[in-house]
């Protein structure tokens, strides 16, 4: 069966996920224990520095699980930001490895990658602080894509910049940079997002999928732009969170995926 152009991107966001879902297993533990421990401790042990750490730990009472929880709120909205930019620059650099003359890249690709690289070249002045631009490389490849020449070489990287905060339109949005429509009832007629979700069936998944994406954004906004407490973000909401993204974005990037491959 042949390699998804998505496996390494779904592999890291996965990765990602977990490790949120580990450390939300750690501040659980430690929320659980912190009160229970004064029963628990040889107060008269020899190693009086443990037993220093063991006092302060449990001298943290005024502690506030919602500031806590926000903060895997924004790493989730992070590394979700990562994957879906990683789904267009992953599909162009797939689409340059079968690139041998001028006339193999697709047309909508085509116009695009000149636009989206003059986005980028108009940045040398000012350039972004969130990621590094080799605007010498980005030069030399656009030079490769006009008529007539060898060994064409599109900028995957300048597709996928200048994005984020992923709401439904904005990633319908993105997959067009791509060259993909993309259906949102495609991925609502997957029955792993629809057990995800709930659902059994395609339009009332996708609605769902729809929703769960604009709160998760709202969520993430109110908490950037207005403080840790401006959203009161629970255990269970990041348990809800981390099960409908490791759905999504393997439904995401399937649907991707077969339409880019139809890209002409």
């Amino acid at each position: 069966m042949p390699k998804s152009i998505y496996e390494e991107a779904n592999r890291e966001f996965s990765t990602a996920l977990s490790l949120v879902r580990g450390n939300l297993t750690f501040l659980t533990g430690a929320l659980t224990l912190r009160p229970r421990m004064g029963g628990m401790i040889n107060w008269q042990s020899h190693d009086q520095g443990a037993v220093a750490e063991a006092r302060a730990f449990m001298n943290f009472k005024d502690v506030d699980e919602l500031y806590l929880y926000s903060g895997f709120v924004v790493i989730i909205a992070a590394s979700f930001e990562r994957f879906v930019r990683r789904l267009i620059s992953d599909a162009v650099r797939h689409h340059n490895s079968r690139l041998k003359r001028y006339e193999d890249i697709a047309v909508s690709i085509l116009h695009q990658n000149w636009y989206r690289s003059g986005q980028v070249l108009s940045k040398i002045f000012e350039p972004p602080d969130e990621c590094e631009i080799d605007f010498d490389e980005l030069s030399r490849n656009l030079g490769t894509t006009a008529k007539g020449a060898s060994s064409p070489r599109l900028n995957a990287e300048a597709f996928s910049l200048f994005l984020s905060n992923f709401t439904p339109d904005r990633v319908y949005e993105s997959m067009r940079r791509i060259g993909v429509e993309l259906n949102w009832d495609d991925i609502g007629r997957i029955p792993a997002m629809q057990a995800a979700a709930g659902k059994t069936q395609t339009k009332e998944t996708t609605k769902a999928v729809k929703d769960t994406l604009k709160e998760f954004i709202r969520a993430r906004n109110r908490i950037a732009h207005g403080g840790n407490l401006a959203a009161s973000i629970t255990r269970d909401d990041i348990i809800n969170y981390l099960n409908f993204f490791d759905a999504f974005a393997t439904a995401l990037a399937s649907v991707v995926e077969t339409e880019f491959k139809k890209v002409k």
